[in-house]
């Protein structure tokens, strides 16, 4: 019973973050209608959520090891409690930006450290079905904040759309509080400051340039605050490597299943987000199918997801880690390899089955994935990993957006300057070619990293049958 009002606390705390990305993004219209600003001040409520939740996270990820990840998840809640009130309250779109700034920190706080709170909490043979759990929790909420934030907005007031995650925060702080596993943690008085400021500015300066790039007037200062970032990020690793108490520690990278494992996450949510931002355009502008369908033909990845991950979860003890990680690529190698295929000639019940294969490939890779990569670190530094696996997922999808969007608009072009004329419409011609190349793109990093973890399971199989 109390491992099941743990996974309680822990869905709700979900909840809080999950929810909170796509239903505040429905209410932006209606924002920008109220006070009376265009899209690009108003996309900063969602902006400004995202980019805080990356540059912290690794600093969230070192306060949980030194006061405790259950009292730092807490105190995350709460406060991500007191930024829905006042931004529910906000008189204007400044404060509402700022309300949104104490929000994001306190779902940083909240969200950042659930994978080292499951460890903590779980024995290591229920991590498995708890991972799985937290997957399936994640596709709920995906599911869920839409529909909510459609009958909030058609019944009532944008408002209560801030409001609406309370009811989230509200049951998870005594759940929380009661049930869930942690230690008080190392105690540590010294706290890398420098490190946090370097790695801020880093994923800060990486965050405006992958957005002003979609912005036209401001597309020409995104090289150089990607240089910028990629600057930070040398700076910060250089540091890391000589402090004491670094917000990340990169010796664990010298572990082979760590590096592999967290490299398969980023590649697979790289992927995800470049694709996910062309498919609404691909269904509703170049296939001409009404917004309903396509929102319900763009729900069936995430259900699928939530489905994988649960039998992840029920599986992984059975079947084993690495078989779930490889089988979960396999699918998503030929949901891709499919979709580019049949570009053009979209038949409903194709597409649904692609959606399925892609989601539940991503529910059977994430849990067993993040069962491997928590596994052997030592209890001091959970906190630092699962905040890691949180900055690898917003950084990884932030790139994925900007460099496979970017490889969809260039490849468009070439194929525009080389159709015939006798082409009856060749922009959309060439916007479903680049589509496809964005398809055979992603066949190739999922294949590519289904290759390197197979090697990686074959070595250690080797490696073990040897010392046996």
């Amino acid at each position: 019973m109390r491992h099941r009002l743990a996974l309680a606390a822990v869905a709700f705390a979900l909840f809080v973050e999950t929810i909170d990305v796509s239903i505040v993004s429905m209410a932006l219209p209606a924002i920008a209608q109220e006070f009376d600003a265009p899209f690009t001040r108003v996309q900063w409520v969602a902006l400004v959520s995202a980019m805080i939740q990356a540059s912290l996270s690794l600093m969230i990820g070192a306060m949980g090891d030194m006061f405790g990840n259950k009292r730092v998840l807490v105190w995350g809640l709460v406060l991500a409690g007191v930024g829905n009130v006042l931004s529910a309250a906000a008189p204007s779109l400044l404060w509402l930006i700022l309300f949104r700034v104490i929000q994001a920190i306190g779902l940083t706080m909240s969200g950042a450290l659930l994978l080292a709170i499951v460890v903590e909490t779980f024995p290591a043979g229920d991590r498995g079905k708890a991972f799985g759990f937290i997957g399936t929790m994640v596709s709920i909420g995906i599911v869920v904040g839409p529909l909510a934030g459609g009958v909030i907005l058609k019944a009532f007031h944008w408002r209560l759309v801030f409001l609406f995650d309370l009811l989230f925060v509200i049951p998870a702080l005594p759940l929380a509080h009661l049930y869930l596993g942690g230690s008080n943690g190392t105690g540590r008085s010294r706290f890398d400051i420098i490190g946090v400021a370097v790695f801020f500015a880093s994923l800060c300066t990486f965050l405006l340039g992958t957005t002003f790039n979609q912005e036209p007037n401001l597309k020409f200062l995104s090289p150089y605050l990607m240089a910028v970032s990629v600057v930070c990020l040398g700076i910060f690793v250089l540091h890391e490597l000589r402090v004491n108490n670094p917000i990340l520690n990169l010796n664990l990278f010298r572990s082979r299943q760590f590096s592999i494992y967290l490299s398969a996450r980023y590649l697979y949510f790289f992927v995800y987000g470049g694709v996910g931002l062309i498919l609404p355009f691909y269904l509703e502008v170049l296939m001409g199918l009404d917004p309903l369908t396509v929102g319900v033909l763009l729900s069936v990845q995430p259900v699928a997801f939530g489905v994988g991950s649960w039998m992840s979860g029920e599986l992984v003890e059975s079947v084993g880690k690495r078989p779930l990680i490889l089988g979960g690529l396999g699918l998503m190698a030929v949901a891709y390899a499919w979709l580019g295929l049949v570009i053009g000639s979209l038949e409903i019940w194709h597409f649904t089955i692609q959606m399925v294969l892609l989601g539940l490939g991503g529910g059977l890779l994430q849990p067993a994935a993040n069962s491997i990569i928590t596994s052997r670190i030592p209890q001091n530094e959970l906190g630092m990993v699962s905040s890691l696996t949180a900055v690898v997922r917003i950084h990884s999808r932030s790139l994925g957006i900007a460099a496979l969007g970017g490889l969809w608009v260039y490849s468009a072009r070439l194929w525009d300057r080389t159709l015939p004329a006798s082409i009856e419409d060749p922009g959309q011609v060439s916007q479903l070619q680049g589509f496809a190349v964005v398809c055979l793109a992603a066949t190739l990093i999922t294949a590519a990293t289904t290759l390197v973890c197979a090697g990686e399971a074959v070595l250690r199989h080797r490696m073990q049958t040897a010392a046996a």
